[in-house]
């Protein structure tokens, strides 16, 4: 469409503006082609005008705006929410006029606040306050409870628009537990189990614990309202695994957690006689028996003279409840060799056992020392051999003492030779001395001392006689200890001295009679696991060995 304009009348002006009687132009389509931008009409709500189509800016509520039919409209944002300062509200708070801090973006007067339970109820707050354009402080009321947590946090702005977080608080937090899942405790059958578990509240409310299954009551044990579990594991035909879940309570909020106790029956026994690595494929009860090597025997260097006992090997004993899974070091001392036995035929000194442990993560090593070796005797400087020191056991819940070996007789022919002293604490027992009985056979060789069975731990070798070129009686012979193996017997002209006994089969006793002389008077080995070996007879009938020390072991028992 054309307009015909009488161009006088448009450049007609006054005050500088163009009169809008004159001005007879029509704006359609308008494009601005500049880059700062357009500008618009601005003003205060009070100055709005009233005609549909208008838009403008209103520099009170810092908003575009524009007028339908009946009223202005703003331009809106949605609000955005990004967190609250308190993610577990208690009830006493709530009562109490809980104010919530929210924190988020395009904040405005006029905006509204409401909490949204899990099951999509709504609740209002009663009282919003917009504190900037990132912070909003609203109540909770009274209404919202925990029955409905956790609770979404709607901000509705006046045009609508709303923004959300999700889960953003609970209302009394459920109780938090500090014992972790698994294995709490084990032992085998008969054993008491005491052993608690322990969950906290982040409001400060008291947790009790109950079973939500019927696992522990079905295997004698029960737990208090206080979390504490006891009872005693019941018999049971083979290794046993109690799987159960405890549910902790605080007020009206609870937590689930599983955990397990190991029954291990009997046991079976293990019986380790060498260097190796145990690997423990899960956590679970064990009993450690560590025993170290007994000590060699000695021998003399003439006549009226008996050689002295080795001491016997240390043990430690030690039970865990719950031993974790993972490698464990397993070491095992070697017996001690009697004096002018093979490998040690240079001397008439036993040597030392060794030292046998077991070690890993998490726990102490449990180590058991070996018995002494005896000291020589030496007739020609009158000198009496001394029997081996008793190893001795650490870290464990039972430590022993190996006894001690006889000592050696001197320029005597006319009394037995001493026996070993008793061990401690079941440790093995020590080999006994030996002596010169110079034909009467009223004398004998010194005894070993016992072991203890129930700890796997031998008893020491028995000492030789010399009858002096005269046979003599078995009753003449130095006795072997007893224990989980016995000690052998010691020996004389025509009762020839025996090696320490094994009762496991792997060749552990302590041996004897490498070197006899004329007269057999050797000491007898120490029995597996630790005995001492005894000490020899004179040697009036030519050199003679003293009987070795059982070797160490490590027995587990699981």
């Amino acid at each position: 469409m054309t307009r015909n304009r009488d161009i006088s009348k448009l450049l007609s002006t006054a005050n500088g503006k163009i009169g809008g009687s004159n001005l007879d132009v029509s704006f359609e389509n308008i494009s601005d082609t500049g880059t700062e931008g357009t500008k618009l009409a601005s003003g205060t709500t009070a100055q709005r005008g009233s005609t549909a189509g208008q838009f403008r800016y209103n520099s009170t509520t810092g908003k575009f705006e524009g007028k339908n039919a009946t009223s202005f409209i703003s331009i809106e944002v949605s609000p955005t929410v990004s967190s609250v300062n308190n993610a577990n509200i208690t009830e006493t708070q709530i009562a109490s006029d809980f104010d919530l801090v929210i924190t988020g973006t395009n904040f405005s007067s006029g905006d509204t606040v409401k909490f949204i339970g899990n099951d999509a109820t709504e609740y209002s707050s009663p009282t919003v306050t917009v504190n900037s354009a990132t912070q909003i402080t609203a109540r909770i009321p009274t209404t919202v409870t925990n029955a409905n947590e956790p609770f979404d946090v709607k901000v509705a702005n006046a045009g609508g628009l709303t923004g959300s977080l999700a889960n953003a608080f609970n209302i009394d937090s459920k109780p938090v537990w500090t014992t972790a899942s698994g294995s709490i405790a084990g032992g085998f059958q008969g054993d008491s189990i005491n052993v608690s578990v322990v969950a906290s509240d982040p409001e400060g409310t008291a947790v009790t614990y109950t079973e939500t299954t019927s696992v522990l009551s079905g295997a004698g044990l029960a737990i208090s309202s206080g979390g504490a579990i006891t009872g005693t594991l019941p018999s049971v035909g083979s290794g046993t695994t109690y799987t159960f879940t405890i549910r902790a309570t605080a007020g009206s909020q609870t937590s689930d957690r599983e955990f397990t106790i190991y029954n291990a029956g009997t046991g079976t026994a293990t019986i380790h006689t060498g260097n190796t690595t145990f690997n423990n494929s899960f956590a679970r009860a064990v009993k450690v028996y560590v025993i170290g090597g007994g000590g060699g025997g000695s021998s003399c260097d003439g006549g009226s003279t008996g050689g002295a006992g080795g001491g016997g090997g240390g043990m430690a004993y030690k039970s865990f409840s719950t031993l974790a899974s993972g490698a464990y070091t397993i070491v095992v001392g070697a017996g001690g060799l009697g004096g002018k036995h093979a490998g040690n035929t240079s001397t008439r000194d036993g040597t030392a056992g060794g030292t046998s442990s077991f070690a890993g993560t998490g726990i102490t090593t449990i180590q058991a020392t070996g018995g002494g070796g005896a000291t020589k005797t030496v007739d020609s400087s009158s000198t009496a051999g001394t029997g081996g020191a008793g190893g001795v056991g650490t870290n464990g819940d039972t430590n022993g003492t190996g006894g001690a070996g006889g000592n050696g007789r001197i320029n005597v022919s006319t009394a037995s030779g001493y026996n070993a002293g008793s061990a401690t604490n079941n440790a093995a027992g020590g080999g006994g001395g030996g002596t010169d009985s110079s034909s009467n056979g009223s004398y004998k060789g010194g005894d070993g001392s016992n072991g203890s069975s129930a700890y796997y731990t031998g008893g020491g070798g028995g000492g030789g006689c010399d009858g002096d070129g005269t046979n003599i009686s078995s009753g003449q012979r130095g006795v072997g200890g007893t224990g989980y193996s016995s000690g052998g017997f010691g020996g004389g002209q025509s009762q020839s001295a025996t090696a320490g006994s094994d009762t496991s089969s792997t060749s552990s006793g302590g041996s004897t009679n490498n070197t006899q002389g004329e007269r057999h008077n050797n000491g007898g080995g120490g029995g597996a696991f630790g005995g001492g070996g005894g000490g020899t007879g004179s040697e009036d009938g030519g050199a003679v060995s003293a009987g070795c020390g059982g070797r160490g072991a490590v027995v587990l028992v699981m």
